[in-house]
């Protein structure tokens, strides 16, 4: 097994439970095929005028604010003691204990609003759906979107129809919650959410995009030898 002692993971946290989508939550990796780039950016901007028509409110995050909670389920405290602390059993308790009290210290100052050394822990939620990174651009487009089935089914039709005429490699994954991995430099304002659906979201959806892609690739290969 990798000795994970000597890995850097200052700031890393993920200290919440997931967050229920009201109905889907719906990873997305969108691929649009080579072209010059002013066509490019004008299939992304069809596409992104397309899913905003179909979801209700597109410029909203997936996580609500009334859904965050803090976790406490002992395995995920127990996942970050391994991780964060030395091998000894003694260290992962002390780790654990402190963790403890800190998310009963968290849960109080947010929901009573307290503040301390420059940090408005009531300001902190409505601070995390601020910095919540569930729209990104590297190499593809992924994003998370929440709706309906109809929604889902619309969009699916949607990114099917670019597909078909072959404009762009799609995945899709459906999931009913979100999680997020937590960067914290400082609590007050200094941290980034990456939100993914629930059991790898964005990995699960890859498994669809590189079957398309290979689909295509097939088919336009079969159409340079005609």
């Amino acid at each position: 097994m990798p000795d994970t002692t000597n890995i850097d993971l200052s700031g890393l946290e993920c200290r919440w439970n997931p967050f229920p989508a009201d109905e889907l939550a719906i990873s997305l990796i969108i691929d649009v095929t080579e072209a010059p780039i002013k066509e490019q950016f004008e299939t992304y901007q069809s596409v992104l005028d397309g899913i905003y028509q179909i979801f209700d409110d597109p410029t909203s995050s997936p996580v609500k604010q009334e859904e965050m909670n803090l976790t406490f389920q002992l395995k995920n405290l127990w996942s970050e003691s391994k991780l964060r602390s030395k091998n000894s059993l003694v260290s992962r308790l002390s780790y654990f204990l402190k963790l403890f009290i800190l998310q009963l210290t968290g849960y109080v100052f947010m929901n009573y609003h307290i503040s301390t050394n420059g940090t408005d822990w009531g300001d902190y939620k409505p601070d995390f759906i601020k910095n919540s990174d569930y729209r990104k651009f590297s190499q593809s487009l992924k994003m998370i979107v929440a709706g309906t089935p109809k929604m889902k089914d619309e969009l699916s039709e949607l990114l099917e129809s670019y597909y078909q005429t072959g404009k762009l490699v799609y995945g899709i994954h459906v999931t009913d919650s979100t999680v997020t991995t937590c960067f914290v430099k400082e609590y007050q304002s200094n941290h980034i959410h990456f939100i993914d659906g629930i059991g790898g979201g964005y990995t699960k959806a890859s498994v669809g995009f590189k079957r398309r892609l290979k689909e295509l690739s097939k088919k336009q290969y079969s159409t340079l030898e005609k």
